[in-house]
């Protein structure tokens, strides 16, 4: 009589354990999906962000979530905290940590997702105005949409190993100071063949040195187009 008394209370205290041990499981699977929820009702993000720094470029976070199926835990927190514009305060937010692997790298990779690297205007905007550039000589203009639009140059072609893409780029730039014709010419061929030139070398395109009107404007073209209010923000 006692052994049987005392199965039945090792029993109860073992059906007792499994129904404790359930009910925590499921309180802990009702806070998951109480957490889950709450992520999905709380404010939503809007469907873009968009970035003016360093370069102006597009997030399409409904295209990512509804389209792609991403969870937010696959980017937050562990690529990007939850706050817009966060990213920017942080130095090492630029096109060589995504190639390491970090921020939108982590995915863009060429493997998951189409390679940053490569795909350019799948975020990045082109300028649809010209630019004017006034550093190290004024004036000089160049056109997006006859580089990228008529002659189908990729952006990477250019960006980064031409130019770097942010404004006032060549603000650091001065005209040399000197009397000497010789040295100024030397000085200029320098930097038409570390930027422009790389394409503008009498094969790929018109040599730099035998059209130069095509985009040196000048101090007169700078003020024509200033007074008609065809100027664009200043590049530099």
């Amino acid at each position: 009589m006692k052994v049987t008394k005392m199965v039945f209370l090792v029993l109860g205290m073992v059906a007792s354990a499994a129904l404790l041990a359930n009910g925590i499981g499921q309180a802990k699977s009702e806070q998951a999906a109480e957490a889950s929820r709450k992520c999905v009702i709380r404010k939503q993000p809007p469907k873009e962000v968009i970035w003016d720094k360093p370069n102006k470029a597009v997030f399409n976070h409904a295209y990512h979530v509804d389209e792609v199926g991403l969870e937010c835990t696959d980017c937050h927190n562990r690529l990007f905290t939850k706050k817009i514009g966060a990213a920017l305060g942080r130095k090492d937010f630029n096109m060589d940590s995504f190639a390491k692997g970090k921020y939108c790298g982590a995915c863009h990779n060429g493997e998951e997702a189409f390679n940053a690297q490569t795909e350019c205007d799948a975020c990045h905007f082109a300028p649809k105005t010209r630019i004017v550039f006034t550093k190290p000589v004024k004036a000089v203009v160049f056109e997006h949409k006859i580089h990228v639009g008529k002659a189908k140059i990729k952006c990477e072609t250019c960006h980064k190993k031409v130019f770097i893409m942010r404004k006032a780029v060549f603000a650091h730039l001065k005209p040399v100071e000197t009397g000497s014709i010789e040295l100024k010419d030397r000085y200029l061929e320098k930097l038409h063949k570390r930027f422009c030139g790389t394409c503008h070398d009498s094969h790929r395109a018109f040599g730099f040195a035998t059209r130069c009107t095509v985009c040196h404007i000048g101090v007169k073209g700078y003020t024509l187009l200033n007074k008609e209010g065809k100027l664009p923000e200043d590049h530099q």
